[in-house]
């Protein structure tokens, strides 16, 4: 065979069993490195060998890599191969996994020392643009991760800061927000963010992000959100918060918030014992969100049906609710609603969607 139909054998064959394989057991890099080698040595000297092989390759390695169309023999890279099947895998988890599919893989992979399942989820968020190569770390799923994370985000506006601060100085100019304390709860009163500028901040975001769904907010992780304050600095949560933050602790696990009229908020703090400085925390965190997502002024959904839209004719209409737990539910159940049983729970993304 030549160098042109080896490297089409490393593309159909080797490849592929070495992302199965590393699916299953995620490779070093000192192995990824070896492999590559040994790819090296069988497209350009036809032996499967990580040793140095006399003989000089007839291409540059960045040429090598080329499509055809560009003159290269499009020999796979296999360190690429796999960040990229870390993402699409990690991403397909993310939207059709359950907690059954998580025990299973517990149990597999030897971590079912803890009877709950717990929740993992990739959280959205404002990412920047990273300036630095992907980078295989210690398994599939942190690598898939970081990759989801850093590449799958949306980025923020190029005035986001700007936009923060000018929402911040009307806490200058019109006064501070109004805290009450009273037990675990903080009502909340943000009148003062309100106005043209408040009207003009959300327009613009709605205009380049979409629609914001304020039911997906307590779903983000504390440690992980790109705050900035009011001076318009960048706010580190695990300094800033460091008594209601810790490692992969979403929202919704230490803040519950509601909404009772216009511009006002009723904030439940969820950890205890509530200490002063928990109270200083959730008060500040909950003015540094309302700079950063400005759309928590509006009152959200939190019961009865989900909106969903879709630009296919002819579907099927799609019912979801959500229960006094705050869980999603499945409303097309009818024979449990005859029967008065309780509608059943939807677990993943695929239920989610019917």
């Amino acid at each position: 065979m030549t160098a042109d139909q080896r490297s089409l054998v490393v593309a159909a064959v080797v490849i592929p069993k070495l992302l199965y394989i590393g699916r299953h057991q995620w490779p070093s890099k000192k192995l990824i490195a070896s492999f590559q080698r040994m790819i090296q040595n069988f497209v350009w000297h036809a032996r499967f060998t990580e040793d140095k092989v006399e003989g000089r390759a007839w291409l540059d390695q960045q040429v090598a890599e080329l499509p055809r169309k560009d003159g290269g023999l499009a020999i796979p890279d296999l360190k690429l191969e796999l960040l990229a099947h870390a993402a699409v895998t990690v991403n397909a988890w993310a939207l059709d996994a359950d907690t059954s599919t998580l025990i299973v893989g517990d149990v597999v992979a030897g971590d079912g020392a803890c009877s709950p399942a717990r929740q993992l989820y990739v959280s959205p968020r404002h990412t920047p643009r990273p300036k630095q190569t992907p980078r295989i770390t210690e398994s599939l799923w942190t690598t898939g991760l970081s990759l989801c994370n850093a590449y799958g985000g949306v980025v923020a506006l190029t005035d986001k800061v700007a936009m923060v601060v000018a929402l911040g100085w009307l806490l200058q100019f019109r006064g501070p927000l109004t805290h009450c304390w009273r037990g675990c709860r903080l009502h909340l009163d943000a009148s003062a963010l309100s106005g043209s500028l408040w009207q003009r901040y959300t327009a613009v975001e709605a205009t380049s992000h979409g629609l914001f769904c304020t039911e997906w907010v307590p779903y983000l992780v504390l440690s992980d959100l790109r705050l900035i304050s009011e001076a318009g600095k960048l706010i580190n949560p695990r300094v800033r918060f460091w008594s209601i933050c810790s490692q992969g602790v979403q929202l919704k696990d230490i803040i519950h918030w509601s909404w009772t009229s216009p511009n006002c908020l009723i904030v439940t703090a969820l950890g205890t014992p509530l200490t002063k400085t928990m109270q200083r925390h959730v008060g500040y965190l909950m003015q540094v969100m309302l700079l950063n997502y400005p759309q928590l002024l509006v009152p959200g959904g939190h019961h009865g049906e989900i909106r969903y839209s879709t630009k296919d004719e002819g579907h099927i209409p799609i019912t979801r609710g959500l229960n006094s737990q705050r869980q999603f539910i499945n409303l097309t159940e009818g024979q449990h609603a005859e029967a008065g049983l309780p509608l059943p729970l939807v677990t993943s993304h695929q239920e989610l969607l019917g």
